[in-house]
């Protein structure tokens, strides 16, 4: 929990910083925290649209509380926005994640 509250500070300090609550997101995460994880996911959403690296990680969290639906709409928001700020490495693993899931529910 030392990240986390490192993390906090720093957030304390800027609560705007796209790096700090990708960070916290994925302390989150990694903690078991799911609904905290998801809310600074949220919170970076609103505070950079374009973040890619977190489109992939909401939706695996989505998937693993099996809001499917949901993280088919996270993948395929990040899979437009990859496309539009033309990040292919994104939007090739977005395409990926969202192809495993209709796998999955045989869709």
């Amino acid at each position: 929990m030392n990240r986390i509250k490192t993390l906090l500070d720093f957030l304390d300090e800027d609560p705007r910083d796209p790096f700090v609550l990708y960070s916290l997101a994925q302390e989150y995460s990694s903690s078991g925290n799911l609904s905290e994880s998801r809310k600074y996911y949220h919170l970076l959403r609103d505070v950079d649209a374009d973040y890619i690296g977190l489109f992939y990680h909401l939706g695996k969290l989505e998937e693993s509380e099996e809001n499917y639906e949901v993280a088919k709409r996270v993948y395929l928001d990040g899979i437009e926005i990859a496309g539009r700020i033309g990040d292919t490495h994104a939007q090739g693993e977005l395409e990926g994640a969202l192809a495993m899931l209709r796998m999955v529910l045989d869709e």
